[in-house]
């Protein structure tokens, strides 16, 4: 069963509360503008431009990843951080599986994105263009169509892109952080409604690698044994 814009504020609140934090937001790395400013007086540069620039660098390089298989680390609002394997293809599948006895599993088939808990043998679906991975595995990624994006560069030289879906403010809102020179996403961090945030760190990511199909799928735990059913999967 497919759940309303109402229906996923309450799954992520779940989620949150069974990993301590299960939200995930995605990293890009942004490029340094190092265009010459004219000796001409009363010539300051246009952030606006300035800004469209490091979206539009930004987008071609999330558009050249078809594909990715990376370690994560996963760091919840109270300093508990779990990690696991991410892998990525565009469009529209991804899986994260937690390392250890966590069981739990995140997995998108290429349209629905399934949270799984083994431990209490739950499954909960949404379509994954109503949540903020939709946004790393859309067929062409377009951060600034239908968006609210705000690109910043902080004393670490990382570049933040904070994006926020006016149709879904509400729902908080996503920052993907990237190194530069070589552009590279390094990390993502999703702030909840009440100010909350998880960071997902990237950890030796292989680009564009071939990925069987059936990651994208799982075990569904409401037809297993409650015997032996901690994990994936």
């Amino acid at each position: 069963m497919l759940h309303g814009d109402a229906e996923i504020r309450i799954v992520m609140k779940f989620v949150f509360c069974r990993l301590r934090v299960m939200a995930t937001v995605a990293a890009l790395g942004a490029a340094a503008l190092t265009t010459a400013v004219p000796a001409a007086p009363a010539t300051a540069p246009n952030p606006a431009v300035a800004e469209d620039d490091v979206l539009a660098r930004i987008e071609r390089y999330l558009n050249d990843v078809q594909s990715m298989e990376a370690g994560f680390i996963q760091e919840a609002p109270d300093g508990v951080v779990t990690e696991g394997k991410l892998s990525l293809e565009r469009p529209g599948k991804l899986r994260f599986e937690y390392k250890g006895d966590i069981p739990l599993l995140v997995v998108a088939d290429g349209s629905t994105l399934t949270f799984v808990d083994y431990d209490v043998k739950q499954v909960t679906r949404w379509p994954i263009g109503e949540t903020p991975l939709g946004i790393l595995v859309a067929r062409n990624i377009d951060l600034r169509k239908d968006l609210e994006t705000t690109v910043t560069r902080g004393a670490d030289k990382l570049i933040r892109v904070r994006i926020v879906d006016p149709k879904r403010a509400d729902q908080g809102f996503m920052t993907l952080i990237f190194e530069d020179r070589p552009l590279a996403l390094r990390a993502w961090e999703v702030t909840d409604p009440q100010g909350y945030e998880t960071r997902v760190t990237i950890v030796n990511p292989v680009y564009n690698t071939d990925i069987a199909d059936a990651l994208f799928t799982f075990k569904d735990p409401r037809s297993m044994p409650f015997s032996g059913r901690r994990g994936p999967r």
